[in-house]
């Protein structure tokens, strides 16, 4: 508005009715499962199945379930919440720093990075525990160097060895041996002191790794042709080669080692920290960021958390220890567990993830089998609006059930009640293990829920992504079962979506029922999933007329938003026809009275094609087409 004038002006107002409401919805899977890494009931977003090795491990056979139904998500899109499910029954593994050897520390539980924040005075015993809790934490070893007699030291001058004075030649010929004789000076000398095993050599400027240390000699990894006293021995830290020089004076040098290949290969390092301070708090980096050692470890680290007791600086040797004491909690993880994960999904503002893949969640053909089903459809899915849950039956359902399949799968339909905001299959799939050379049988949620992903990126959530072209699986050496026709007609009456194999087409799904066990257009996924869009996307924009007056400026503001986002579903096939009310019929005196807004969308979805007929007519040679055309 201009400027107030006492005289005739011409005053300029802008009115900005010009807001559009995006379509756009994510297609992020969220899941909750046993593995064996990572933070516990923390949900973390995962790219794809790369990155759920590199966050949650490997498979095997505690978790394999679990792994691989996220997997099969991950085989047809990018993008899942992830949690990992745990209980204080779990351990982390920690070491404390001894001067030679590590020492096992008491049992700590650290489920997470909240966890840690919360309990950081439960680590005032220990050096160090694994970041996550289980048994993969053992997998873990540390060497630590805290000074340069540790980094590299000369064998010629130190006191209480003697290498050198041997001369190597025995007579007239050179010896060629993996064995380097040495003896100890000094009454308390003991030969761990100075060197072990994984340490290195310097001959005369020829690396020797150290492969044993027994009581007078040293066995080294290549022969050693030994033709003079040698003019120098030095003795150098395994993994002296990863940093420029020595520890600086107060501090030391940290390495991660996975000794069993858990991570990557056996023996990689995963990690370095040079110069962690050990006594002075206020040591920095050049870009200012603390070098003391708790604060270095705690901000960088990927698998270790630091407590409270600091490296011992009085050894000759470099401490190299594994870390112990990690324990899973698989006999005491159960349904209880499973909940608790999957409850962190109900805050809908935080995890925007319209595809709840529940994996094993019906263990059995009765209601105690159910209950976790029935937890993510009505606690979770019900309760958010804006998410569907997909199923599969339990596996004794479709497995060596011959004959059964079809009224098992019927049964356990039975146990979930009604609802347009979940799915069912029919299967389980055979798939090849590739982390552990094997074959699992596997739900087909995670695989159903990754086609509806893939289809929202490739068409758009409102088109069932059933059939011969959208509807085509993965990754399947066999089904439990293949539903035949007669199969099949039992099934989808009964809201369970068929799984299996054309002869032409291969794996598919063939058919796109929710489970609302009623004939309403709600009963298909694909306009459930057109309402969710739509709701979702106007109640979001619909936040900015709060607090605005019910007159009409802003019913005309709301039909104004509301009709591009419905134009748009039209044109790209979501609906046929469309009307928007927000006019004083609806917005009556009582209801502006009562600092309420009333708008009103009518529309008419798409019906996806569940049957196909053709008539073949037949007529005679001397009838027209026009005479028969309509008549059949």
């Amino acid at each position: 508005m201009g400027a107030f004038s006492l005289s005739p002006s011409v005053n300029v107002r802008e009115v900005d009715l010009s807001a559009v409401i995006s379509s756009a919805t994510s297609s992020l899977g969220a899941y909750a499962g046993k593995f064996n890494w990572g933070p516990v009931n923390e949900p973390t977003l995962i790219a794809d199945e790369t990155s759920l090795v590199r966050q949650f491990g490997y498979p095997n056979d505690y978790n394999a379930t679990d792994f691989f139904t996220i997997a099969s998500f991950f085989a047809y899109t990018s993008g899942a919440w992830v949690t990992r499910i745990g209980n204080s029954q779990m351990k982390n593994a920690g070491l404390i720093f001894g001067q030679t050897n590590p020492v096992t520390p008491p049992a700590r539980t650290i489920i997470n990075a909240n966890d840690f924040t919360d309990n950081r005075e439960l680590l005032n015993d220990v050096s160090v525990i694994a970041k996550y809790p289980g048994i993969t934490g053992n997998a873990l070893s540390i060497s630590i160097c805290t000074s340069v007699e540790q980094y590299h030291l000369d064998l010629s001058t130190a006191d209480g060895v003697t290498l050198p004075k041997f001369n190597f030649k025995n007579g007239a010929s050179a010896i060629r041996s993996k064995e380097i004789p040495y003896t100890l000076t000094g009454s308390a000398t003991k030969i761990d002191d100075f060197i072990r095993i994984g340490d290195y050599l310097i001959i005369d400027n020829v690396r020797y790794y150290i492969a044993d240390v027994q009581i007078d000699k040293i066995v080294v990894d290549r022969i050693y042709i030994g033709s003079a006293t040698p003019s120098e021995i030095v003795r150098q830290w395994k993994y002296s080669s990863e940093f420029a020089s020595p520890p600086k004076t107060n501090s030391f040098h940290l390495v991660v080692i996975d000794t069993v290949g858990y991570f990557q290969q056996a023996g990689s390092i995963l990690e370095t920290f040079a110069d962690l301070s050990i006594t002075d708090k206020s040591a920095a980096d050049a870009q200012g960021q603390s070098l003391y050692w708790t604060d270095a470890i705690n901000r960088k680290s990927a698998y270790l958390y630091a407590g409270a007791i600091a490296p011992n600086t009085n050894a000759k040797s470099a401490f190299v220890g594994p870390l112990t004491g990690g324990t899973d909690s698989s006999a005491t993880v159960g349904l209880d567990e499973y909940i608790a994960a999957y409850s962190l999904y109900t805050n809908s503002e935080v995890y925007d993830a319209p595809l709840l893949i529940s994996g094993n969640a019906i263990t059995t053909n009765d209601a105690s089998g159910a209950v976790l089903a029935n937890y993510l459809i009505y606690s979770i899915a019900e309760m958010r609006k804006d998410m569907i849950t997909f199923i599969s039956p339990p596996l004794e359902a479709v497995l060596n059930n011959r004959g059964k399949e079809a009224i098992s799968c019927v049964k356990a339909r039975q146990l979930l009640g009604s609802s347009s905001y979940a799915t069912m299959d029919c299967n389980w799939k055979y798939m090849y293990d590739k982390y552990n050379d094997t074959f699992r049988w596997i739900p087909m949620n995670g695989d159903i829920a990754g086609l509806y992903a893939r289809n929202d990126r490739e068409r758009d959530a409102w088109i069932s992504a059933a059939g011969t072209t959208k509807g085509r699986l993965k990754n399947i050496v066999k089904f439990a079962w293949n539903p035949d026709k007669t199969a099949r007609d039992v099934l989808y009456p009964a809201d369970i979506n068929p799984v299996f194999s054309l002869p032409v087409a291969g794996p598919v799904l063939f058919g796109d029922k929710t489970l609302l066990g009623k004939n309403t257009a709600l009963s298909r996924i694909n306009v459930r999933r057109l309402l969710i869009i739509l709701e979702k996307a106007i109640a979001t924009a619909a936040l900015d007329l709060l607090f605005e007056f019910n007159d009409e400026f802003t019913q005309r503001k709301f039909i104004s938003m509301v009709d591009p986002l419905l134009k748009d579903a039209k044109n790209r096939r979501g609906l046929t026809a469309y009307k928007i009310v927000a006019d004083s019929t609806v917005n009556t005196p009582q209801i502006i009275q009562n600092n309420s807004f009333v708008g009103q969308i009518y529309i008419k979805p798409q019906y996806s094609i569940n049957e196909i007929r053709l008539d073949f007519v037949v007529i005679n040679a001397s009838a027209s087409f026009e005479e028969v055309v309509g008549s059949v």
